[in-house]
């Protein structure tokens, strides 16, 4: 096991998962996954799959699930937890929350109620693009394989023209 549970002060955590590999989630990661009193994650199955791999257990807290269809009710019990002093882990399915995923409106809920917000990031290559060539305040696009059978090149070149950095995953 090489993780710590450790107190973790109330707030918001955002916790990068993998992916692909699971052995590339970060100690931070796994750190905050022991120790947070409430854990949301997009995909329940998925984040318990990563703990039990690595051996984080639940002693007795459950995994909310905080998804598109549960997001609006689960908002407001996450910032009440965060209120009530608890600390609130969140993961995506895959990569870093906030992306493309319904953290963006925990993240603002969070913000808005002025609470703390905290990141673990992980070994995303987008993060890693960002972090180094990313200039504050300026448009951030992500462009990567379509959906099959979307006709969506024309709009998605004339969404992105306007972005300051590109990230490209093919």
């Amino acid at each position: 096991m090489n993780f710590v549970t450790k107190p973790l002060s109330a707030g918001l955590y955002f916790v990068a998962t993998p992916i692909g590999s699971a052995r590339d989630m970060t100690l931070r990661g796994l750190d905050i996954l022991a120790s947070a009193d409430v854990l949301a994650a997009e995909d329940t199955r998925t984040a318990r799959k990563l703990m039990d791999i690595h051996g984080v257990p639940l002693n007795g807290r459950q995994v909310v699930a905080f998804h598109d269809h549960t997001h609006d009710g689960a908002t407001k019990r996450f910032v009440d937890a965060i209120q009530a002093g608890q600390s609130v882990a969140y993961v995506s399915e895959a990569g870093t929350p906030l992306v493309a995923d319904p953290g963006y409106e925990l993240g603002r809920a969070v913000i808005e109620a002025d609470l703390p917000v905290t990141t673990a990031p992980g070994g995303v290559r987008r993060n890693r693009c960002a972090d180094r060539v990313w200039p504050a305040n300026r448009p951030f696009c992500i462009r990567g394989v379509p959906v099959v059978g979307q006709k969506t090149k024309g709009n998605r070149d004339r969404r992105t023209a306007r972005c300051a950095v590109h990230a490209c995953f093919l």
